[in-house]
């Protein structure tokens, strides 16, 4: 992954990807972001095989998080917990 922040809350995202070995963060030199930075930064990470071990490793507690569906059940579970606290 490559990233190019523009706010400074997406620089937080981008060291974060850069410290876990997700990506890559591209930083402008002066205005400009060349098409050799690009293209080097887009081989270096095609090439080295540490991205890929890392993101598939960051790919698997993903998916031990159980996603969206865990989300729905605990919100609707506080949800009825919640309504039964005030009825009773």
């Amino acid at each position: 992954m490559l990233t190019f922040p523009q706010m400074p809350e997406q620089a937080l995202t981008a060291r974060n990807i850069q410290e876990l070995g997700l990506g890559l963060g591209l930083k402008l030199d002066g205005d400009i972001l060349s098409a050799e930075t690009l293209r080097d930064s887009v081989e270096h990470i095609a090439h080295d095989p540490a991205y890929k071990a890392h993101v598939q490793e960051m790919q698997k507690h993903v998916r031990n998080a159980s996603g969206y569906k865990k989300a729905v059940d605990v919100i609707q579970q506080f949800s009825s917990d919640h309504r039964m606290k005030i009825e009773q």
